[in-house]
């Protein structure tokens, strides 16, 4: 199910899942599940959110389906993803 859109330098989250980005900005980054064709996994750097978006560093990704996020979290990540 697609929740949303990944932009280039925001992700756009539907307005009836907006409640699931609430208290996402207390993370510095966050993982992107998208569609561009295949399914596939990003990291982003939150600059800041407003409403249903949350504006990050460009990825250079535009108009793909976004299928979830997550918070970016080191200690579960491991050192292989830190940027």
């Amino acid at each position: 199910m697609q929740i949303g859109v990944v932009k280039s330098d925001r992700v756009i989250v539907h307005e009836k899942f907006a409640l699931g980005i609430k208290g996402i900005e207390k993370y510095k980054k966050i993982i992107l599940l998208y569609w561009a064709p295949p399914l596939e996994l990003c990291a982003a750097k939150i600059k800041r959110i407003k409403n249903n978006e949350i504006y990050i560093e460009n990825l250079g990704i535009d108009n793909k389906p976004l299928i979830d996020i997550k918070p970016y979290m080191q200690e579960v990540i491991g050192k292989s993803w830190e940027f």
